[in-house]
């Protein structure tokens, strides 16, 4: 094992070098807006907990009623009552015939994609898909072909350009929020593309669910968009919904052929009934939270519009093109740095004002744009952000 051991040592000690390591820190949930490490409080912008229900206590009946663990695969035993109820019920919120619960987003994406694409097809991906996206296309063995970030034009000219081999089958895979950047997909224009290339269309909609749309029904509804346009959608429990676990939506016939072949559905344990509970009761919450909704928009504007001010007096680069889309704003927001060892220097700087930013690096972003990602929720007050800004402002201002 020492060989072992002394290569992970050999590439730990280049990452820190690069100032790339990453470090587990852990937390203790409060009340959403803030967080607890070593008896210290400290207000947070670092969770995809947009709505704030993930901080919210959840029905005891709920966990009294219902099993702490499944005791099986889901072909075996381990399906229960709990999870079809799910399941039909955030397909019928959203429009598709069918749904089926994974352990993750991640596992749902890998597993979807790598199980109904081909070898023989080809897949146009936006360049700034989630790993989960890239690993389910890869692992799919079929041509993969990278377009421009959200670029429709960029799509079209390598949709004309390339042709799927025999009995092959087109593919567009995107992200519908892209979550180091709170940037939206043109997701009706990428449809019509689909329409007229007869591709199908993938979207992952795990930052979208909950925030845009009647009753938070996610970003492709926002933008007038139904089943009918998009083929398969994935929406994760673990974010707005404020619960865990993720589903893939499409029609009847999909998702049963993932349930004969989708092998990180068939061989890993069926989560929870418990865990199925909590997501329904957390469901229901999130369709009632249009009020937090709607105050989360105006917070995320505000926020928005102060780091474009400051963007523009050079402090720091935002990557505002698609961040507002027919008047969409997305809690999230990127405040790009470029260095690394500035992005680590800024943290901690936040850090010792007691605010935890996620702080961004390559690989997860790509080289040249390390950043704080700043993610706001439906607990933060406008008062909470203006402490964030000038907390930012005292260290660029110390730094020049």
């Amino acid at each position: 094992m020492q060989w072992l051991n002394d290569r992970c040592q050999q590439q730990l000690d280049a990452a820190d070098q690069a100032n790339l390591r990453r470090t587990l820190k852990p937390v203790d949930m409060s009340d959403g807006r803030t967080m607890n490490r070593n008896s210290t409080s400290y207000l947070q912008f670092a969770s995809n907990d947009y709505l704030g229900l993930a901080a919210e206590p959840v029905d005891l009946g709920v966990l009294q009623l219902s099993l702490p663990g499944s005791g099986a695969s889901p072909l075996v035993t381990g399906y229960s009552q709990s999870h079809s109820v799910f399941e039909k019920s955030l397909a019928s919120f959203t429009g598709y015939e069918a749904g089926l619960y994974f352990n993750s987003g991640f596992t749902a994406n890998e597993g979807a994609l790598s199980t109904l694409i081909q070898s023989q097809d080809i897949v146009f991906s936006d360049r700034l898909n989630h790993a989960s996206l890239i690993d389910g296309v890869l692992h799919s063995k079929a041509r993969s072909i990278r377009y421009h970030h959200s670029s429709v034009d960029d799509l079209k000219k390598r949709l004309e350009k390339t042709q799927p081999s025999e009995g092959g089958q087109r593919w567009i895979v995107t992200d519908a929020v892209f979550s180091m950047d709170g940037d939206i997909a043109p997701l009706a224009e990428i449809a019509q593309v689909a329409r007229d290339y007869n591709a199908v269309l993938y979207v992952d909609d795990a930052h979208g669910l909950g925030v845009f749309g009647e009753k938070g029904q996610g970003s492709c509804h926002a933008l007038g968009l139904s089943a009918s346009d998009v083929d398969i959608l994935m929406m994760t429990c673990g974010k707005a919904m404020g619960a865990s676990g993720a589903c893939v939506l499409s029609q009847q016939t999909v998702i049963d052929f993932l349930v004969q072949k989708c092998r990180s559905y068939i061989y890993s344990t069926a989560p929870s009934p418990q865990t199925l509970e909590v997501a329904s009761a957390q469901l229901k919450k999130l369709m009632l939270a249009d009020q937090r909704r709607q105050y989360l928009k105006e917070l995320s504007q505000y926020l928005f519009d102060e780091l474009a001010a400051r963007s523009q007096q050079g402090l720091f680069d935002i990557q505002s093109e698609s961040h507002e889309l027919q008047g969409m704003h997305h809690p999230v927001h990127p405040v790009i740095v470029g260095d690394p060892a500035i992005a680590i220097s800024l943290g901690q700087y936040l850090l010792e004002h007691n605010i935890i930013v996620g702080v961004i690096r390559p690989p997860t972003v790509p080289q040249g744009t390390s950043r704080l990602r700043v993610s706001l929720n439906a607990a933060h007050t406008f008062e909470d952000v203006a402490r964030l800004l000038n907390v930012i402002d005292s260290y660029f201002a110390k730094s020049s």
